[in-house]
C-alpha cells in the first residue's frame, strides 16, 4: 500500500503507471490485471481501477486539496503548528488545548491528518547521554572550585535525595532475572525473590548531617511537585532541621546539597531557601547527575539493603504488604538516625571522591591546548606563574619510559595524551613569551630557594617540585636552539635556573658530560659567543 508521508508527486508517478500497464495488457499482455498492477504500484486496486482508465493528460491535476473541507480553523491550526518540535504534544494533548482554547471538538485523528498534510513527521527523542562534554566540564569545574577545601569543610555539608523502596526491589537490568520452571531449578548461593505484579513502594526524602539523619516518608497519594516540596519537605522539615544547633555543627555554616531534581532546581524553591537564610549549592554550583558525588545516594542505597533483609525474613503473605515495608523503613531509618561514624566517614569521603574524577579527559586536552596557542591572546587574564606550574604538574605526570613506548606504536592512553599536550602548550607559550617565562622561572627558583635554606617561611605563589626541574631543562634547551638572543640577553638568569635545575655533586665529580645536555649546550653557546 501507499506510504505513511506519500507525495503529490509520487501519486502522479504511480497514476502513469496504471495507464501505461493497461496500454500494455490492451497491446496483448493478459497476464495484467488490476490486481497485478496493485501491487507493481503499491497501491490499492480500487486506486488502479480509479486511473488507468483515463488519459495522461489527467494525471498531472492537483488533486491535494480534494476531499471534505478541513475542519480546524486557522487559529486551530496555529495551536498545532506551535505544538511542533515540542515533547509531550500528541495528538490527544493538542486536541485537549484546542478545546480548551477555541471550544472547537475536533478527533486526535484529524489533528494526525492535518500534521501530515502539513509535511510533519514523528521522531524519537534520544536522551542525551549523560556524561556529555558539559556534564563532564561542569564536574570538572566543581572539582576545582572545592580543592581547598578540608574535611572539616565537608563535615557542614547536609546532603539529601529522595527515592522509592519497594516491597520486591526493583532489578536494575533484565539480566538480573532468572527464568526457571519452579524455585527447585535455581542455584543456592543466589539471592532471590519471585517477581509480583503491581507491587506497592514507598516513597522516602532523607537528609543528613555529621550529627543526625532526618527523613520524610511520603503519604500515600501524594506526589513529588515542586509544591509539596516546598510545603511539606522544606518548610515543615528541612529548614527546621537545619536551624536546630543538635542537629548541625553550626547553623550558620551548613550547606544543603540537593540532587538537583527538577522539583528542587525551581526558581520558586529556590527563592524560598534564599528567604530563609539557607545556605545551598545552587543550579549553577552542583553538576547534577551525578550519584558518585551525593552521600544521600550511598545512604539509600544501606536503606534499601537493610529493608530488603527484613522483607525477606516475613512470610509469604506478609513480606508483599505495604504496612510490613512500612514498618521496616521506620525501624531502618530509626536505627541509623544518631549513626554518626557513619555520617562522619561519607561526608570526610569527598576529598577522595573528587580526586577519583577522571582528570584527563578530551575537553580538558583541548582546553590545555587553547591556552597554549593562544596565550598571547589573553595573557593579560592569566598568571604566568600558575600557568606553568600547572603544566609543569601535567607534564610529569608520565615518566620517559611510557612517552616513549607511545610515540613509537603505542597506544596513546588519556593520561599519556595530556601529558604530550601539556608539554606542547609549554613550550608554545616559552617561544612566543621567552623573556617572561626566563623572568618567571628565574624568580620562583630564587624563592624556592629561600624556602629551602629557611630564610624564610612565608608561602610562595608558586611551589617548585624536584619533578618540574628535568622539563625545565627541557625548555631551556629550546630556548637555546630557538630564541637564542633572549637567551644571550638574560644569560645570567638562565644559568642560575639550569645550574638549580641540574644535580651539582655529578657536575664536580663527573664533569659536564654527566650532567643535563642543556647544561652543554650553554657551555657551548657561550664559547662561540666568545669567539665571535
Amino acid at each position: 500500500m501507499a506510504s505513511t508521508y506519500d507525495t503529490e508527486e509520487q501519486r502522479i508517478i504511480d497514476r502513469i503507471k496504471c495507464i501505461a500497464f493497461r496500454e500494455a495488457r490492451d497491446a496483448g499482455a493478459t497476464f495484467i490485471n488490476r490486481q497485478w498492477v496493485s501491487e507493481k504500484v503499491h497501491r490499492s486496486v480500487r486506486f488502479v481501477t480509479d486511473w488507468w482508465g483515463k488519459s495522461y493528460d489527467q494525471c498531472v491535476a492537483d488533486y491535494s486539496r480534494a476531499g471534505p473541507k478541513l475542519k480546524l480553523s486557522p487559529a486551530s491550526q496555529d495551536i498545532i503548528r506551535k505544538a511542533s518540535g515540542q515533547q509531550r504534544k500528541s495528538c490527544s494533548v493538542v486536541a485537549k488545548e484546542i478545546a480548551q482554547k477555541q471550544r472547537e471538538y475536533v478527533t486526535r485523528r484529524t489533528i494526525n491528518n492535518y500534521r501530515h498534510r502539513e509535511g510533519l513527521k514523528p521522531f524519537h527523542v534520544i536522551p542525551k547521554p549523560l556524561k556529555s562534554e558539559t556534564h563532564i566540564s561542569n564536574r570538572l569545574w566543581l572539582c576545582d572550585w572545592l580543592k581547598d577545601w578540608t574535611e572539616e569543610d565537608f563535615l557542614h555539608l547536609a546532603p539529601s535525595d529522595e527515592f522509592y523502596v519497594w516491597v520486591v526491589r526493583r532489578p536494575n537490568y533484565q539480566n538480573d532475572r532468572i527464568w526457571a520452571k519452579s524455585v527447585d531449578d535455581i542455584e543456592e548461593d543466589e539471592r532471590y525473590r519471585e517477581m509480583v505484579k503491581d507491587q506497592v513502594c514507598i516513597g522516602i526524602f532523607v537528609i543528613f548531617t555529621a550529627k543526625r539523619l532526618h527523613w520524610v516518608i511520603k503519604e500515600k497519594g501524594e506526589s513529588w511537585t515542586g509544591q509539596y516540596f516546598r510545603d511539606v519537605i522544606l518548610t515543615e522539615n528541612v529548614i527546621p532541621f537545619l536551624k536546630d544547633e543538635e542537629n548541625v555543627i553550626d547553623p550558620n555554616e551548613v550547606i544543603f546539597v540537593h540532587d538537583k531534581a527538577p522539583c528542587m532546581r525551581a526558581y520558586p524553591t529556590l527563592h524560598l531557601l534564599q528567604d530563609n537564610d539557607v545556605k545551598f549549592w545552587g543550579n549553577d554550583i552542583w553538576p547534577g547527575n551525578s550519584p558518585d558525588l551525593n552521600m544521600a545516594e550511598h545512604i539509600g542505597t544501606i536503606i534499601k539493603d537493610e529493608v530488603e533483609k527484613r522483607m525477606l525474613s516475613e512470610t509469604e503473605h506478609s513480606g508483599y504488604l505495604e504496612e510490613t515495608l512500612k514498618m521496616h523503613i521506620s525501624d531502618v531509618l530509626t536505627h541509623m538516625e544518631e549513626d554518626t561514624e557513619l555520617f562522619e566517614t561519607l561526608l570526610c569521603s569527598y576529598p577522595s571522591r573528587l580526586r577519583a574524577i577522571p582528570l584527563h579527559t578530551a575537553i580538558r586536552r583541548t582546553a590545555i591546548d587553547l591556552i597554549g596557542r593562544g596565550y598571547t591572546t589573553w595573557e593579560s587574564y592569566l598568571d604566568i606563574g600558575q600557568v606553568l606550574l600547572t603544566l609543569f604538574d601535567l607534564c610529569s605526570i608520565s615518566d620517559s619510559s611510557t612517552m616513549t613506548s607511545n610515540l613509537h606504536g603505542g597506544i596513546l592512553t588519556p593520561r599519556t595524551d595530556t601529558c604530550l599536550t601539556a608539554r606542547t602548550a609549554l613550550y608554545l607559550i616559552a617561544t612566543s613569551r621567552s623573556r617572561v617565562v626566563i623572568m618567571t622561572l628565574a624568580r620562583e627558583i630564587a624563592k624556592y630557594a629561600l624556602v629551602q635554606s629557611g630564610t624564610t617561611s612565608s608561602p610562595t605563589s608558586i611551589t617548585l617540585k624536584n619533578e618540574h626541574k628535568l622539563e625545565t631543562l627541557r625548555l631551556i634547551q629550546i630556548l637555546i636552539e630557538k630564541c637564542s638572543q633572549d637567551i644571550e640577553d638574560l644569560i645570567l638568569e638562565v644559568i642560575d635556573i639550569t645550574l638549580n635545575c641540574i644535580d651539582l655533586n655529578i657536575l664536580r665529580h663527573k664533569g659536564v658530560q654527566a650532567v643535563s645536555e642543556t647544561f652543554g649546550l650553554l657551555l657551548n653557546k657561550r664559547i662561540q659567543d666568545s669567539l665571535s
